[in-house]
């Protein structure tokens, strides 16, 4: 019985503890990588605005890293999983956000941003799955 399963593979359906092992990855991932552009622009001499574009190219990988390494722990519909990871990841971002600097993105920006990291998540998640 137990070679049948494995041939078959995993059962199909959703893991919501494999999306939150994706988010938990991805947000650890950015909060270290933020701290280290933060010491850069304070001791390394590294500009603002050259810290921000580099942040933002940080955070879209860390977005799929952690899609990849949720749906990889989920082991299948890398697409689903890796796409909840990434709205996922947008969603805290932009909450994060309201919390520390008191105001929401606008509606559009947020969509927008939505809809590349689902995208982008279920790019990673099915690379992941199937790679």
């Amino acid at each position: 019985m137990r070679r049948e399963a494995e041939l078959l593979g995993p059962e199909p359906g959703f893991r919501v503890g494999a999306v939150v092992r994706g988010l938990a990855l991805a947000s650890a991932l950015t909060v270290a990588i933020a701290l280290v552009f933060a010491l850069l622009v304070l001791w390394g001499g590294l500009g603002e605005g050259l810290a921000e574009l580099a942040a933002y190219y940080a955070g879209v990988l860390c977005l799929a890293a952690g899609a990849a390494a949720g749906a990889r722990s989920a082991r299948t519909a890398g697409w689903l999983h890796g796409g909840a990871v990434g709205l996922g990841y947008v969603l805290l971002a932009a909450l994060a956000s309201a919390l520390a600097f008191g105001e929401a993105p606008a509606a559009a920006e947020l969509l927008v941003h939505a809809a590349l990291g689902l995208v982008v998540g279920a790019a990673s998640g099915i690379a992941s799955v199937n790679l």
